[in-house]
C-alpha cells in the first residue's frame, strides 16, 4: 500500500472493499451497521479521496470511525500521515481509555448521549466489550459504535476475530439456542425465557465471532426478512455445523414478515396481542423444525458417514479383482482393477483392442472370476477361435492344417480352456441395458465390445443415448459392484501419438464424466510391442505398460520392464 495515496489510506481500513466498473470503489461504511456496502469511495481531479454513504452517514462520521481527519483526504500530505500511521494501523482507532465507561463517554463528547447499549462478557463472565447505538428523533436505529477491552486497555474498536457471542453468560448450558441478527432480538428473545444470541459487527461479520460454546447443542437461527439476514443465517449454519461436535442447526423463518422488509422478531411479536400466545407459537415453531427433520426416514438407498466411519472399511484398501496379466494389474492403482468401476480401452483401427479385450476376459476367467462378453461385431465362435490360437501360442494358419501334432496342439489348448471356460459367456448383439442388467446379474466382469454397440430405445441423439448407458453401468457398480471393462470407436483426429481423451474415443465427454479409467492402445512397433497409454485414472499416477503380441496371444509388461525384458504374462 501506498501510504501517501488517500484513496489507498481509506481503502486500507474499510471493509468489502469491491471495485467498482467506473474505476471507483463501494465498501461497508464504518458509520452505521452497514449490511449492504453503501459507502462510495472515488478519487478527485486533484488526487484527493472523495467520500460518499448512500446510507446518508456524513463524511465527519466516517472519517471519525476510521480514525482520520479531513486533512487525510488530501494528496500531498504524506509526512503527517507515516506519522500517525503507527497509532491508526489496521483500520481502527488506537486511542486506548482505562474503562469501558470513559471510552463511551468519549463518544457522547462528539455525539451526544447513546440511546442503547449492550455488554459482551467473556468467558469467565467479565465484561469485554459495548456496542452503543444512537437513533433518529423518530427512533430508527443511525448509528453503532464499538467499546472493547483490547490489549488490557478500551477502545474505540472491535477485534479482529474471536469476539464472545452476546449473552454468552446467560446461554450458560442450554441445550437450544436462538440466533438472530442484533442484541435488541436478542434481548428480546431472552426476556420471553428463550436462550439467545447474536454476534457483533452486523449481518456480514458472523466469520470474526467465536461460536464454540454452540458445539453439539440445537441451534435455532431466526433470520431478519431480507437478503442480509438469510445470508447472516447462512453463515452462522455453517459455522455452526463445522463446530466439534457439529451443532445441529435448523432455520426458522416467522410467518406473516413481508418479503425483502428487514423486519424481524420484534416486528412479528408486535403483531400478535397475546405474547404468551406469541411465545408457545414460535417454541412450537422450533419444536416441528427439529422434530420434522429428526423423525423423517433417510432416503431410500442412502448411507451415512457415520456409518462408514464405524464400518472401518474406509481406512482399508479397496476390493479389487485381479486378472492375473501382471503388467496391468502393475498400471492400477491399488495392484489391479477395483470393484464397481468403469475402464474404457480405446486405439486405431487394427490396434487390437479387440483381440487384448478377449484375452483379458479370459484371463479373469482363468481365475475363477465370472465374465460376461457382450459382443458387437464378429461373432462368439471367432472370439474363441482366438482364444484358442492364443492358447495354442499358434497363428491362424493351423486351423487349415491336417498335421495331427497340429491338431493335437489345438485339442490340448481346448482341454486347458475348459477348465475355466463355464466361466466366459458371450452375450449377442442387439446390445441393451436389459442385456447389461441381465450380464451384471450373473458376471463379475462385463465386458461391452464395443460401447458405441449399445441401444437405447427412446434417444434419438447418440450422446443422450451414451450418457444414459453410463448412468445404467453406474448404477449397476453401485448396486453390484460390477467391474465393466469397455472398447471404444476412436473419433476422428491426428495420429496415435497425439490423442488425447477426446480425440481418442468417440463420445469423450461421457467418457471423461464416467469412466474411472480411459487407456489408449498404439499401434503395434516392427518388434511387435505395443504401448498402452493412460487418458485417465481416478486414483495414483497414471502408468503405462506394454503389450507384447506372438503368434496368437499377447503378453503384457509394466513400463519400464525390470532388467532382463520384465514380467511377461
Amino acid at each position: 500500500m501506498n501510504d501517501t495515496d488517500p484513496v489507498e489510506r481509506v481503502l486500507a481500513r474499510l471493509d468489502g472493499v469491491r471495485r467498482e466498473s467506473d474505476g471507483g470503489f463501494v465498501a461497508r461504511c464504518p458509520a452505521h451497521d452497514d449490511s449492504r456496502p453503501s459507502l462510495r469511495v472515488a478519487r478527485g481531479d486533484s488526487g484527493n479521496c472523495l467520500l460518499h454513504c448512500r446510507a446518508g452517514c456524513s463524511t465527519d462520521a466516517v472519517l471519525r470511525s476510521l480514525g482520520l481527519r479531513m486533512s487525510d483526504l488530501s494528496a500531498g500530505d504524506g509526512d503527517r500521515w507515516q506519522r500517525n500511521a503507527a497509532g491508526n494501523r489496521g483500520g481502527t482507532n488506537e486511542r486506548a481509555f482505562d474503562s469501558a465507561n470513559a471510552a463511551a463517554n468519549d463518544y457522547a463528547a462528539r455525539l451526544g448521549k447513546w440511546a442503547r447499549s449492550w455488554t459482551y462478557t467473556d468467558a469467565a463472565g467479565e465484561p469485554a466489550g459495548l456496542v452503543l447505538r444512537w437513533d433518529k428523533p423518530d427512533g430508527s436505529k443511525r448509528d453503532v459504535r464499538p467499546v472493547w477491552r483490547i490489549g488490557g486497555k478500551w477502545r474505540q474498536q472491535s477485534p479482529s476475530e474471536s469476539r464472545p457471542l452476546f449473552n454468552l453468560d446467560d446461554i450458560g448450558g442450554s441445550a437450544r439456542v436462538f440466533v438472530v441478527e442484533g442484541e435488541k432480538c436478542a434481548e428480546l428473545l431472552h426476556s420471553l425465557g428463550f436462550a439467545a444470541t447474536t454476534s457483533s459487527g452486523g449481518s456480514a461479520a458472523a466469520h470474526k465471532s467465536e461460536w464454540s460454546s454452540l458445539a453439539g447443542r440445537e441451534v435455532c437461527i431466526v433470520p431478519d426478512a431480507d437478503k442480509a439476514g438469510e445470508r447472516y443465517a447462512d453463515d452462522v449454519r455453517g459455522i455452526c455445523e463445522a463446530l466439534d461436535p457439529p451443532a445441529r442447526v435448523r432455520i426458522v423463518r416467522l410467518p406473516g414478515l413481508a418479503a425483502d422488509s428487514g423486519d424481524d422478531i420484534e416486528q412479528w411479536l408486535e403483531a400478535r396481542a397475546d405474547r404468551d400466545a406469541a411465545t408457545a407459537e414460535l417454541r412450537a415453531l422450533a419444536d416441528a423444525a427439529f422434530a420434522a427433520e429428526q423423525d423423517a426416514d433417510p432416503p431410500p438407498g442412502s448411507v451415512s458417514l457415520a456409518d462408514l466411519l464405524d464400518d472401518g472399511s474406509i481406512m482399508e484398501p479397496p476390493e479389487v479383482i485381479e486378472s492375473g496379466m501382471v503388467g496391468y494389474d502393475r498400471a492400477m492403482p491399488h495392484g489391479a482393477v477395483e470393484v464397481g468401476t468403469i475402464t474404457v480401452w480405446g486405439g486405431e483401427p487394427g490396434a487390437g483392442k479387440s483381440r487384448w479385450m478377449v484375452n483379458l476376459m479370459a484371463a479373469y476367467a482363468r481365475r475363477g472370476v465370472r465374465v460376461a462378453y457382450l459382443f458387437g461385431e464378429m461373432t462368439a465362435k471367432r472370439h474363441s477361435q482366438r482364444l484358442l490360437l492364443a492358447q495354442a501360442d499358434c497363428g491362424s494358419e493351423i486351423l487349415k492344417s491336417e498335421n495331427p501334432d497340429n491338431r493335437g496342439r489345438l485339442e490340448g489348448a481346448a482341454g486347458e480352456m475348459r477348465r475355466y471356460a463355464h466361466n466366459l459367456r458371450f452375450i449377442a448383439p442387439r446390445l441393451t441395458l436389459e442385456k447389461l442388467t441381465d450380464a451384471a446379474k450373473w458376471a463379475d466382469v462385463v465386458c461391452v465390445d464395443a460401447l458405441q454397440s449399445v441401444r437405447i430405445h427412446g434417444h434419438p441423439h447418440r450422446h443422450e443415448e451414451l450418457e444414459a448407458m453410463f448412468q445404467h453401468c453406474v448404477s449397476l457398480c453401485a448396486e453390484r459392484g460390477t467391474v465393466f471393462q469397455m472398447t471404444s470407436t476412436i473419433a476422428k483426429g491426428e495420429e496415435s501419438k497425439s490423442r488425447g481423451l477426446h480425440s481418442a474415443f468417440k463420445g469423450g465427454s461421457e467418457i471423461e464424466q464416467y469412466a474411472d479409467f480411459a487407456w489408449f492402445i498404439e499401434d503395434a512397433s516392427e518388434h511387435g510391442v505395443q504401448q498402452v497409454r493412460c487418458l485417465k485414472g481416478r486414483d495414483g499416477p497414471k502408468r503405462p505398460f506394454e503389450l507384447h503380441t506372438g503368434c496368437g496371444g499377447l503378453r503384457v509388461c509394466t513400463v519400464p520392464p525390470k532388467e532382463g525384458g520384465g514380467q511377461w504374462m
